[in-house]
């Protein structure tokens, strides 16, 4: 028996498989021709994160208002969410649109080697033949003014869990005034710690002097001391749920099972996909958010707009 399929079944479907293609990136070059790669692949500015399930491909960036250390808060952006980057070498900075939120991130150009993008692509030359082209962004001179990703897709659900908020101090304004401390939220906060052979590992505690071992969800808030100059520990205020406060020293590496790890920060989710956030570029974090006036980043950016 034949089987007949109703024409406007199938122009439906039809419709849906085009609307499921993926769409072809644009740039606008230094020069400031638009060109559409059909043939293309990032080659530099992205990273995977292999400690996480399915080892999701993220664009690392630097966020305005991320400390002024070069190894500053890191916000991972997975790659499928990247709709979008505009830069402004002139200014320091570049606008990165994210599906799934309304405003764009603003990343900062200052430190070399930071929010940098490398893309691979066949570009057809006509009779001269095809040629393999890279364009470069966020270098301060001859890279691309803008990238367009039309297939980006928002993210399937809002991080969920507990909440930490990290106060991280601002860099001082064009007119030498220091400004209240910007704020980073991330939920789902675990330690991060990497092995000498560069694997990075998730941990559900914080190792302190001599042997003391806290699990993370018992911590309600930490203040961020001095470090000491011999074995990189760092004095901590430590606060735990049962209202118990310690003053003791965060080891920064530490020996588990025979091999060394060395503290790399505070990860957890954010709204445009994970940060992680250094022990150096904090002064303190607690599960309640700041009650006096601080910075966010959009602030931070308005405040100083033209960067650095």
């Amino acid at each position: 028996m034949r089987t007949i399929i109703p024409s406007i079944l199938l122009l439906g479907t039809l419709t849906l498989l085009a609307d499921e293609t993926p769409k072809s990136p644009t740039l606008v070059d230094a020069s400031g021709k638009e060109i559409t790669l059909t043939k293309w692949k990032i080659t530099s500015g992205v990273r995977k994160l292999n400690f996480l399930e399915g080892k999701p491909e993220v664009f690392d960036m630097r966020e305005v208002g991320s400390t002024a250390y070069k190894q500053g808060i890191s916000t991972y952006v997975p790659v499928p969410r990247v709709k979008g980057i505009q830069y402004d070498p002139e200014k320091y900075v570049a606008q990165v649109e994210i599906a799934g939120l309304e405003a764009p991130l603003m990343a900062t150009l200052r430190y070399e080697g930071f929010n940098n993008i490398t893309i691979e692509a066949e570009i057809d030359q006509g009779k001269t033949g095809i040629a393999e082209v890279k364009y470069k962004g966020g270098v301060l001179k001859g890279g691309i003014r803008s990238i367009q990703f039309p297939s980006a897709k928002a993210a399937d659900k809002e991080p969920e869990g507990k909440e930490f908020f990290f106060s991280v101090p601002s860099e001082p304004t064009k007119k030498g005034g220091t400004p209240p401390p910007t704020i980073h939220s991330i939920k789902n906060v675990k330690p991060l710690y990497k092995t000498p052979t560069g694997e990075e590992k998730p941990l559900t505690y914080l190792m302190f002097k001599k042997t003391l071992k806290v699990e993370f969800d018992t911590i309600t808030a930490l203040k961020i001391g001095p470090r000491d100059g011999k074995d990189g520990s760092i004095e901590c205020e430590v606060k735990l749920k049962d209202g118990t406060s310690l003053t003791v020293s965060l080891l920064t590496t530490f020996q588990e099972d025979g091999k060394s790890l060395t503290f790399l920060g505070f990860f957890g989710e954010c709204p445009a996909g994970w940060k992680l956030i250094p022990p150096h570029c904090i002064t303190e974090m607690a599960d309640e958010k700041p009650r006096d006036k601080r910075f966010d980043l959009k602030t931070q950016f308005e405040q100083n707009p033209l960067y650095p």
